[in-house]
């Protein structure tokens, strides 16, 4: 299961033959297993929040990325990429009045699709990684195996 906090965006629970798989294998192995997993995961919602992404010319919708983050964990980002679409805050939660030196500009209600991505696909995303990450662990632990 995955839960989410301010603290901690994503956390690890209730497999505890998955947790302990994962406890057997090296640092630096467990970090690749579990990005690619995670990346595997992440693909499902970014897919989802582009089908949902308001399709006005599009941009917004091609401009979903994922990004593996650099690090000593796993961890992978979905988001937009500000540089195509600056604008994707403003579509996902809106905006109050807005004014310019030519006057009132008008208010944009919100069109949320990132958040509605991860609520409606977050569990399947986590069993596709859960599977994966079990597989590769099999995989590490029959070379393993055949090395001992």
């Amino acid at each position: 299961m995955v839960t989410t906090s301010k603290s901690s965006p994503f956390k690890l629970s209730g497999d505890k033959k998955l947790i302990r798989a994962l406890s057997r294998i090296p640092v630096k192995l467990r970090i690749s297993v579990l990005t690619d997993a995670l990346d595997a995961g992440a693909k499902i919602i970014q897919r989802a929040a582009q089908a949902l992404a308001p399709k006005d010319r599009g941009v917004l919708a091609s401009s979903i990325e994922r990004k593996t983050l650099p690090g000593k964990f796993a961890a992978v980002a979905i988001r937009p990429s500000y540089g195509t679409a600056p604008h994707a805050h403003l579509v996902e939660f809106g905006t109050g009045p807005r004014m310019s030196p030519r006057g009132f500009r008008g208010i944009m209600p919100a069109q949320p699709f990132m958040r509605p991505a991860f609520n409606r696909n977050v569990k399947r995303a986590s069993e596709v990684s859960g599977k994966l990450i079990l597989k590769a662990v099999d995989k590490i632990g029959a070379k393993e195996g055949r090395r001992g």
